[in-house]
């Protein structure tokens, strides 16, 4: 029941805005994926799936080097997708970062 009254008090405007936002930076994350050799599914939650590039290496071995520097994403292989990630739309500077990261990553495979 509490949850419940929450719930009705939480700011519709605040989450109109969040989604707003977690779909625009959705879009440009798949595009800027896309961009990159990946192939991205389509998505209407706050996270993208996405199938590497034949030229990066794994998903278990990308998904570490990116968590080395400071980038946690999801490796799918224990679903079944060695060579894919699952990679949550977090703030703008963390995905601004996360491509910086993964670009550079991946010019060097």
């Amino acid at each position: 029941m509490v949850a419940a009254i929450a719930s009705l008090k939480y700011d519709q405007k605040q989450a109109a805005r969040t989604l707003k936002r977690i779909q625009a930076d959705r879009q440009d994350l798949a595009e800027s994926l896309t961009a990159l050799g990946f192939t991205v599914a389509k998505s209407e939650t706050n996270f993208i799936f996405a199938k590497l590039p034949e030229s990066a290496p794994d998903a278990t071995t990308l998904s570490r080097q990116l968590m080395a520097q400071g980038v946690i994403v999801r490796d799918g292989t224990p679903w079944g997708y060695p060579r894919h990630l699952r990679i949550t739309i977090g703030k703008h500077d963390e995905l601004s970062y996360f491509l910086e990261q993964l670009t550079a990553i991946l010019k060097q495979a």
